[in-house]
């Protein structure tokens, strides 16, 4: 017990004596530092966030656009022989074979 009050002053007084010794410029670099990192790591997240939201969007768009594609293979579109109006006419500038 009295080894371990021991080590835990030893670790208090090593980190009362490094913040001492930090002037205000010193302390204002840690904490611009931190914040920096802090900014870079919360970027990273949301950035990582909104290109999962982007990709699941981007396939959800692919595929109605398949699904739309593959209706419009479905359609039958009919074939008939029938004459047309310009057919009538001798002097239609169109052929229709």
């Amino acid at each position: 017990m009295a080894d371990r009050a021991i080590n835990t002053a030893s670790y208090v007084g090593s980190g009362a004596s490094i913040l001492s010794a930090l002037t205000l410029t010193d302390v204002g670099i840690l904490i611009g530092i931190v914040t920096a990192l802090m900014t870079l790591l919360i970027n990273a997240v949301y950035h990582w966030r909104r290109d999962k939201r982007e990709r699941e969007a981007h396939s959800i768009r692919i595929a109605v656009i398949q699904g739309a594609m593959e209706e419009r293979r479905k359609v039958v579109i009919p074939v008939t022989n029938e004459r047309r109006a310009c057919d009538k006419y001798q002097a239609c500038p169109y052929e229709h074979d």
